[in-house]
């Protein structure tokens, strides 16, 4: 869940002009220390020095040049995750693997 809390706090980063404890806490991070602990272990930089060295935005993803703004639905959301990330869960025979309750 970290992971994914991190790569979403990355795109933020990227795509937006929002305070770093806003970035925080739209990924659902704890803190703006966990999330600088993070980038300092895999960009071996803080979230504001990788903002300030980030390439420009193309012009797609420039909120600034667009005035509207796409939310996908639940259906999409999951598909695109799904494409872009491995969960156990889509393994088959997951649900046995599970602890009864």
């Amino acid at each position: 869940m970290n992971a994914l809390r991190f790569e979403h706090a990355t795109l933020l980063l990227k795509q937006t002009n929002l305070r770093i404890i806003d970035i925080c806490m739209e990924s659902g991070l704890s803190d703006s220390k966990q999330l600088n602990k993070m980038f300092l272990k895999i960009y071996d930089m803080t979230p504001k020095e990788f903002r300030q060295n980030r390439m420009p935005l193309s012009r797609e993803f420039n909120q600034e040049a667009s005035s509207s703004q796409y939310v996908f639905t639940e259906p999409e959301s999951v598909r695109i995750l799904r494409v872009h990330h491995h969960y156990d869960c889509d393994e088959p025979g997951f649900i046995n693997t599970l602890p009864a309750m």
